[in-house]
C-alpha cells in the first residue's frame, strides 16, 4: 500500500490538547508501510501528542514508533493534511501517544519545556 491519500481522506485537525510549536529532529517507524523517516521534524508537540512532517500521507489509526532525544513514543496517526505553500508534496501527520516505552521523564522534559515558551 504506497503512495499518496487521496485528497477526500485528508481529515482536518482537530485537537483535543492545545499543542505548542516545537523543531525537534525525531526517527518515525511506520512498520505497516515498511517505512522508516530517518530525520523528520516534530513541529508541535502536547501531553498526548505531536505532529511532524512527512513526505508522505498515512491513514488513520496507523501505530507509529516516534523516537526522540531518548525516549520512545508508540502512538497511532490521527490526521494527516497536506502542507500548503511547501515547495514540494509534504504532510503534516498528528499522532497521539499510546504509551512511552523507553524514557517517560525526558517526554515530560520536552512537553514541558515546549509548553513553557
Amino acid at each position: 500500500m504506497g503512495g499518496h491519500l487521496a485528497e477526500s481522506h485528508l481529515k482536518p485537525d482537530r485537537r483535543a490538547e492545545q499543542r505548542y510549536t516545537a523543531s525537534l529532529v525525531a526517527q518515525i517507524v511506520v512498520a505497516d508501510f515498511d517505512c522508516t523517516l530517518a530525520d523528520a521534524r516534530v513541529v508541535d508537540i502536547s501531553e498526548g501528542g505531536l505532529a511532524f512532517r512527512s513526505p508522505r500521507a498515512f491513514p488513520d489509526h496507523t501505530e507509529v514508533t516516534v523516537e526522540c532525544r531518548g525516549c520512545t513514543l508508540l502512538g497511532q496517526v490521527r490526521h494527516t493534511r497536506e502542507r500548503e505553500y511547501a515547495s514540494e508534496t509534504e504532510y503534516i501527520v498528528g499522532v497521539q501517544v499510546g504509551s512511552i516505552a523507553e524514557g517517560e521523564n525526558i517526554w515530560r522534559v520536552l512537553v514541558e519545556e515546549h509548553c513553557a515558551n
